[in-house]
């Protein structure tokens, strides 16, 4: 074959895997249940296995979530995690000898990068290739212009901006939230006005558990197609109102930071960028009322890209066969 085997991509809430001539076959939670033995961290559970165990986690475990702002930041969770989420999806006891791509933010730093490296060797990995976010975003872009475009990647725990020129970066930034502002304040909502208790839930829990509380005039819940899933995933999609209402101290925040970025550009590419504009992406992408927002405040054409909470990992899929290209983008 040439090419590689797996794109994969890791989230704090999420992990994902792009699967070559299958298309995206995992989509869980980025979780584990370990117990310690000996110095030893041991997997009780992982994925949506150990999400349902949140409210009710064994005597002597704790929950792990291994990735956050795009770092790993516990390297031994992480790879088990991620070995056993490979076997999975190759129904076998043992992964080995697979060629991988990693997704990464455009801003890390090389001890950063070194420990996603290390991470694919952990899991006996025979080729490793790591590919920017901002790069993965930019292959959906069926027809390439001359002139560069902002790509960005805005989660709950981080933004991730690339400037990228023909699927090139020229400029790269990962900026980590103080804060899970985002959770905090979905947290507040529900418990003021829902009275649902969500004291000891991820964010994707309550998503879930909330769909039938809250009206559709707050809420849309849509299943995103990816059809080889046996239990798909949901996308929420939160309207005007409540933007304007719970959102605005983040999106704010994001627009700041967007701008600094910007005006710290060269006065050339920001004469592109006027033309080209920006495409946006990643679990918070849905807020309604998001694009406009930041198209006033920055100045600029804004594109949400369709289906946004895969869409980097359909984009490095797109090219997943073809080494020669894989190749010129990886930063490794």
């Amino acid at each position: 074959m040439d090419g590689y085997d797996y794109v994969v991509n890791f989230e704090k809430d999420s992990i994902s895997v792009y699967k070559f001539d299958d298309g995206i076959v995992l989509y869980e939670p980025m979780l584990a249940v370990c117990r310690q033995k000996s110095n030893h961290n041991i997997l009780e559970a992982v994925g949506y296995e150990a999400e349902d165990m949140i409210s009710k986690l064994p005597k002597g475990t704790r929950l792990v979530t291994p990735v956050r702002c795009g770092k790993i930041l516990d390297f031994d969770v992480c790879s088990q995690l991620l070995d056993h989420m490979l076997c999975k999806v190759e129904e076998r006891k043992f992964f080995k000898n697979r060629d991988l791509i990693f997704l990464i933010p455009c801003g890390l730093s090389k001890e950063d990068i070194d420990k996603y490296i290390s991470l694919a060797y952990s899991v006996s990995a025979k080729n490793i290739r790591l590919i920017c976010k901002g790069q993965a975003l930019s292959l959906l872009n069926t027809t390439q212009h001359q002139v560069a475009k902002l790509m960005v990647v805005i989660n709950s725990d981080y933004l991730d901006v690339a400037v990228v020129l023909n699927n090139k970066v020229l400029k790269g930034y990962t900026i980590a939230f103080e804060d899970d502002i985002v959770s905090n304040d979905i947290r507040k909502r529900l418990s003021d006005s829902y009275d649902v208790d969500v004291s000891d839930k991820t964010l994707c829990q309550i998503e879930n558990d909330i769909a039938t509380i809250l009206p559709n005039d707050i809420i849309e819940k849509s299943y995103v197609g990816v059809e080889n899933l046996s239990g798909g995933f949901v996308r929420f999609d939160i309207n005007s109102s409540d933007f304007n209402q719970y959102y605005v101290k983040f999106v704010s925040e994001v627009a700041d930071i967007l701008d600094s970025i910007i005006k710290s550009l060269s006065k050339e590419i920001i004469a592109e960028l006027n033309v080209s504009g920006l495409m946006l992406t990643g679990n918070m992408a849905g807020i309604t009322g998001l694009e406009n927002f930041l198209a006033k405040r920055l100045g600029l054409k804004v594109e949400v890209v369709d289906d946004y909470i895969v869409s980097i990992l359909s984009g490095a899929g797109s090219i997943i066969g073809d080494t020669s290209i894989i190749n010129t983008l990886s930063v490794n």
